[in-house]
């Protein structure tokens, strides 16, 4: 139900650098532009932001144009993020994480929970990689040298769930994965990057992979009140089974036609008229399934 657009902002100074102050004044910014476009842009959690800050901006924009799993506290858009990526991973292991290895790169709330979901759901080896050696040390996983070459290491898909522009065209050229599915927002530094790689495995595109969020976003906004009375774990299951599905579609679109994934989007445009969210109701209608716990259950 929405389309793509980011906030961004342009600092002298580096986010680790940021005061307490510097963190209110981009709020401030931030919200006298979303009064200023008056609904025609909503915005949410993303990299260098906390829930804390998207209530604290919520309030400023008079409890508009926020969205952030603010209504249920109990959701975390991190997760739903992580269950995106697990789902697109999935479908880009043929269906079954088990017997799989993986590289996750990047192990913040994002990436943290995809990795620690990948062991529970049975990968044979699961390899973190994070500047922050702490971050990366999650059961069950082995942690590599942020330092070492982790884009070589043999595996069924490395996992980008870090910064921006992290595979340069050289690094891609090394690749030995079979495919990259990721979080990050632009994992490749340039659009020949991007093209090394997809000439060496399967690049699935992180505007579908990455979804979590925004799909959770579309619950809150066109579902809320079955949002407001969800358990995590269902609106994580819906999110994790609606990009699995889409990245399953499109896989067999960009095969069918011998193009890589990204240039396929186009061939898999949404037949349901309904918005994400508005799919959440009917959904959780026919789930049979009462989970208790479960691999992204807080």
């Amino acid at each position: 139900g929405f389309a793509g657009a980011k906030v961004v902002c342009a600092a002298d100074k580096p986010v680790a650098d940021w005061t307490a102050a510097d963190r209110e004044t981009l709020l401030d910014a931030t919200a006298s532009l979303l009064e200023e476009l008056d609904g025609a842009m909503y915005t949410g959690c993303d990299m260098n932001t906390t829930p804390a800050m998207m209530q604290s901006l919520h309030d400023r924009c008079g409890g508009r144009y926020v969205l952030a799993a603010l209504a249920n506290e109990t959701c975390c858009p991190n997760t739903a993020t992580a269950a995106g990526v697990l789902g697109a991973v999935t479908a880009c292991v043929d269906g079954d994480v088990r017997g799989k290895t993986f590289v996750v790169h990047g192990c913040g709330g994002v990436g943290g929970a995809v990795a620690a979901g990948l062991v529970e759901l049975g990968a044979a080896s699961v390899k973190t990689v994070d500047l922050d050696l702490k971050r990366a040390a999650i059961p069950g996983c082995e942690v590599l040298d942020p330092e070492a070459k982790w884009w070589a290491v043999d595996c069924d898909a490395l996992v980008p769930c870090s910064a921006s522009g992290v595979l340069t065209a050289e690094r891609a050229s090394e690749l030995i994965c079979r495919s990259v599915v990721g979080a990050s927002n632009l994992p490749f530094a340039s659009v020949e990057a991007r093209r090394v790689a997809e000439a060496r495995c399967v690049v699935a595109p992180e505007g579908v992979t990455s979804a979590g969020a925004v799909i959770v976003d579309s619950i809150e906004h066109y579902a809320p009140l079955n949002f407001r009375e969800a358990p995590p774990s269902k609106v994580y299951d819906f999110t994790f089974e609606a990009v699995r599905a889409k990245t399953d579609e499109l896989l067999a679109a960009a095969a069918a036609d011998g193009v890589s994934p990204t240039v396929a989007i186009p061939l898999v445009e949404e037949a349901d008229p309904r918005r994400i969210g508005e799919r959440y109701s009917s959904w959780l209608a026919t789930d049979a399934r009462d989970r208790v716990g479960g691999f992204l259950q807080e």
